[in-house]
């Protein structure tokens, strides 16, 4: 591999010691930063200068959000299209089952400038049950902001399938969200509970992909469905296998200098990319025969958005890092030259928990990766104090495109420092 990279920008985001775990969220801009973690929201500069800090409830107290609410699962994103921030979080009622996911819009490119509210009612009945949403994914074109979430059944203490809503930037009364008038919701779906959990990402070519991984009992298999802008119609759902790669089971990880393990997640989609007619994606996996998990990549042609077929998939192994070192919580991003980077958490019984990433450049054979890549080292072991043999950690990283360089990325992980989750930014 004759390409190189470099960091040119690492500094410390958001550390909040009245809340865990993190559920990372990062967006950049042309001049800012806007980080969601945690009870806490930031905006800074591009360095990662001084910093404007609120608490979720405060920045969210328009939509009634209170300290007797759960606000959690923080998602942040920039619409290039529109230069605009949208920042969500799930607003979780004291029951349990009243779920609304609270969205803000910035106002323009520079988050100062003042937001726009709004609140997605996500207290779904399904098959005659009560359902509230859980862990939105997120993402935005030209013309919508695209939120899914599964659905969870609090009585049955599963899945009910996965809501997908499709929200016009402009529709609706007063010029829509995007104009401080009502949100409308233009199209929505459920997926069956069967297929597992979907993520979403917008292809900026009329066309939205919905995408999921689920076990049959011997085979994993991903599910990938469209959604046409033009038409406001979504297509058939088609079904791939990635063959017998998964053993189950808990995904733990191993830490140095402790019995505690982490939680390193489940199989779910943790994120996607549209690049150049393919949809790039990340799971996590743990092999046959193997005791720890890792970060799993897919790369599907989705140039016949109705007949998807899979091109590439591979695994993102710790063995370089050293003995039962699992890879995890990771995110994918594709940059404006075609680069590839995969962000993720790797950690083993002879290491902490520390950040990550592999690359692959635009001119490398389809799978070629760099080694691991070190960008954010911890100092130690992490322990919430919760007394739980098995500690959360993530449950998300962030990778996206650097909006304002075509060879370039930022990403976001948690890590270790004074003996509690801290997070590094970093522009690769």
């Amino acid at each position: 591999m004759s390409s190189i990279s470099q960091i040119d920008t690492l500094f410390s985001g958001i550390s909040n010691t009245s809340s865990y775990p993190p559920h990372n969220g990062l967006a950049v801009g042309p001049s800012n930063i806007v980080m969601a973690e945690g009870s806490r929201i930031e905006w800074t500069n591009l360095t990662g200068g001084a910093a404007t800090v609120q608490s979720v409830y405060s920045f969210f107290s328009s939509l009634g959000a209170t300290a007797t609410n759960s606000l959690f699962d923080p998602r942040c994103i920039y619409d290039s299209a529109s230069g605009r921030f949208i920042i969500l979080m799930e607003n979780i009622g004291a029951n349990g089952t009243v779920s609304n996911i609270d969205i803000a819009v910035s106002k323009d490119s520079n988050p100062n400038d003042g937001w726009y509210f709004a609140s997605l009612n996500t207290s779904l009945t399904i098959n005659g049950q009560l359902t509230s949403s859980d862990r939105p994914s997120i993402s935005v074109d030209g013309s919508n902001i695209y939120i899914t979430a599964p659905q969870y059944n609090v009585n049955v203490s599963g899945y009910a399938g996965t809501e997908t809503w499709v929200i016009g930037k402009t529709a609706g009364a007063g010029g829509g969200l995007y104009n401080g008038g009502t949100m409308t919701v233009v199209a929505n779906q459920i997926t069956p509970s069967n297929q597992g959990i979907f993520s979403v990402v917008a292809g900026n070519n009329g066309t939205t992909y919905y995408a999921c991984d689920y076990s049959t009992g011997s085979q994993i298999v991903a599910v990938v469905q469209a959604y046409n802008t033009a038409s406001s119609t979504f297509g058939p759902a088609t079904t791939i296998s990635l063959g017998n790669i998964d053993q189950g089971g808990a995904y733990t990880a191993q830490q140095q200098g402790t019995t505690l393990l982490l939680d390193a997640g489940d199989k779910r989609i943790e994120n996607l990319q549209y690049a150049n007619g393919f949809l790039w994606g990340v799971c996590e996996l743990q092999p046959i025969g193997s005791s720890v998990p890792l970060v799993h990549w897919f790369k599907i042609d989705v140039s016949n958005p109705n007949s998807p077929t899979l091109v590439a998939q591979g695994d993102i192994s710790g063995a370089l890092l050293g003995t039962n070192v699992a890879t995890f919580n990771g995110s994918l991003a594709v940059d404006g030259a075609g680069d590839v980077v995969i962000n993720f958490t790797a950690s083993g019984p002879n290491m902490y928990p520390s950040d990550y990433y592999v690359y692959q450049a635009a001119s490398d054979p389809t799978g070629t990766f760099s080694a691991p890549l070190l960008y954010q080292a911890s100092t130690g072991f992490f322990n919430s104090g919760n007394g739980s043999n098995v500690q959360r950690w993530g449950a998300y990283s962030t990778a996206i495109p650097d909006p304002n360089n075509p060879n370039a990325v930022w990403i976001s992980n948690e890590y270790v420092a004074n003996g509690w989750w801290q997070t590094a930014v970093s522009q690769i």
